[in-house]
């Protein structure tokens, strides 16, 4: 999977957050898109695909450092596909790609599939009560003013508000105060990434299956996994699937309160001899 650009962190982050201004900072993910994509990204093709961002503007900018209006820093910073915390003060920053959204998309993709070491997240086990691999849960110990933080992970089906399912990652480690709020968003990231994933895999079935059946083009299965999507089919196949997914559920919670019964029954007569 090939794809232009690169992310943007470590020294890197840090000259571009170190510029002097918003100008400054737009000169520098200016040229740097432009020596990405081989001058597609000067100040002229950029006055022209902006809307209401002139030639005169980009040069006021860029070479006077002129302070650019919050509307110019939206449309700029959209055009350039980066993130508004950029030019906000005290704002903390993460690394993010540079580069267009498809090509972000091919590495978001990439970047997943490493994160996955390979595996198809399909064929990973989630439940708990299958998985022999989950180590006994150890209480760790915290000196009494320190922050530490543990996951607790809901899955809901549907527009339901009530969780079908609830894990508590048994996972507990000490953080940093400040960090606190940059590990909501990569968790909050990482959700997005895993539903990417996820719409990936159905995308790559739907083209295997049309191969088989056509035995069509790569361009024409292409075409074919397009119009699927297009179509609903695939929000279709997943209300199919989270309708199963529920019958399971009661059918395992119907099972287990039999289980209960059973138990207490046996135990009351154990109890009367």
């Amino acid at each position: 999977m090939q794809y232009k650009g690169r992310e943007i962190r470590h020294e890197e982050l840090l000259e571009l957050m170190s510029k002097d201004n918003n100008a400054q900072k737009l000169k520098w993910i200016r040229e740097e898109l432009d020596e990405i994509y081989r001058k597609e990204f000067t100040k002229k093709r950029v006055a022209e695909q902006v809307e209401g961002i002139s030639y005169q503007t980009l040069y006021f900018l860029e070479e006077r450092g002129k302070e650019p209006r919050i509307d110019t820093i939206r449309k700029l910073a959209q055009h350039y596909n980066v993130p508004l915390d950029i030019f906000e003060k005290d704002k903390s920053v993460q690394p993010f790609f540079l580069g267009r959204k498809e090509d972000e998309q091919r590495w978001i993709e990439e970047q997943n599939e490493v994160s996955m070491n390979g595996r198809d997240i399909s064929e990973v086990n989630y439940d708990k009560e299958d998985n022999d691999e989950l180590p006994d849960y150890i209480e760790p110990e915290f000196a009494s003013d320190e922050f530490s933080i543990e996951i607790d992970m809901k899955i809901f089906v549907g527009n339901d508000s009530n969780p079908t399912m609830a894990y508590l990652l048994q996972e507990r480690t000490a953080i940093d105060e400040e960090d606190i709020e940059d590990i909501r968003k990569q968790i909050s990231q990482l959700i997005r990434l895993l539903g990417r994933k996820h719409l990936h895999i159905k995308t790559k079935e739907a083209a295997m299956k049309e191969l088989q059946r056509k035995k069509s083009t790569p361009e024409e299965a292409l075409a074919s996994i397009q119009s699927y999507i297009a179509s609903g089919k695939l929000a279709d196949d997943q209300a199919r699937f989270k309708e199963r997914m529920s019958t399971r559920l009661r059918r395992s919670v119907q099972s287990k309160n039999t289980k209960s019964a059973v138990t207490k029954d046996m135990d009351e007569d154990e109890g009367t001899h």
